[in-house]
């Protein structure tokens, strides 16, 4: 997938901005862009090029705001993605998902990078991965989406229990709970990355291809058995 990419930047999670860069000074790094507010992605950040030359994105989550690097930082935060540069992304995006990635985020213009489209994949490999185009592409150069595939053939009560079973092993916390409690950045483990986790468990259990526009409304144990019970009424 990104074997012959160039690195721009590795991003970092961070609860306290202004202290991660205060220790940085102290190494001897450069602060080359920001800090600055992100109001689109819910973030505070800024780019500092370290002594050797590489450049670091550090990343602090909005006060108030929805952010997908909350979680991240609760648990600890630090590494968070790595990003490479591409000539052009929806060449990119499409080549990754036929390896296998799941689109994260969409390509969209990102005001850090002076409105140069990003996107964010999930791979099995590689994790987080962000990409960013070197520059803008002429308009309506959009990102083919996956086709979706019909669903196994598996009676309605077994789809029901895959379900469940798939909840369960994913979020141990629903076993006490009940599987239709769950729900995105609520349940402990589904936060960003567990969602594409998720996402990637349903389509291995039940055979299937969740198309990348449906990811993001797959927020809660009710909306998958609705997105589930819609696709199974089709193939009938």
């Amino acid at each position: 997938m990104i074997g012959g990419l160039m690195i721009d930047h590795i991003g970092l999670t961070t609860p306290d901005l202004d202290a991660a860069l205060a220790g940085v000074w102290s190494d001897g790094a450069e602060i080359i862009r920001g800090p600055s507010d992100n109001l689109e992605r819910g973030v505070r950040q800024a780019f500092v090029r370290v002594r050797s030359g590489e450049t670091i994105e550090l990343l602090m989550p909005l006060p108030g705001a929805m952010s997908p690097i909350s979680r991240h930082v609760e648990n600890g935060g630090g590494a968070h993605h790595i990003c490479f540069i591409v000539s052009n992304i929806a060449e990119a995006v499409s080549a990754a998902q036929q390896a296998g990635a799941h689109v994260v985020v969409a390509p969209t213009p990102d005001a850090a990078f002076e409105g140069r489209l990003i996107a964010f994949l999930f791979d099995r490999l590689y994790g987080l991965v962000e990409l960013l185009e070197s520059d803008r592409r002429p308009p309506g150069d959009s990102i083919r989406e996956r086709p979706q595939q019909e669903f196994a053939r598996l009676p309605e009560r077994d789809v029901e229990a895959a379900l469940a079973q798939v909840f369960a092993d994913l979020f141990p916390a629903l076993r006490e709970t009940g599987v239709k409690a769950a729900r995105l950045e609520v349940t402990p483990g589904w936060d960003s990355l567990g969602h594409i986790r998720l996402i990637m468990a349903l389509e291995q259990r039940l055979g299937m291809t969740i198309p990348s526009s449906a990811i993001a409304q797959l927020v809660n144990y009710d909306a998958v058995e609705e997105f589930v019970a819609r696709g199974a009424s089709r193939r009938s």
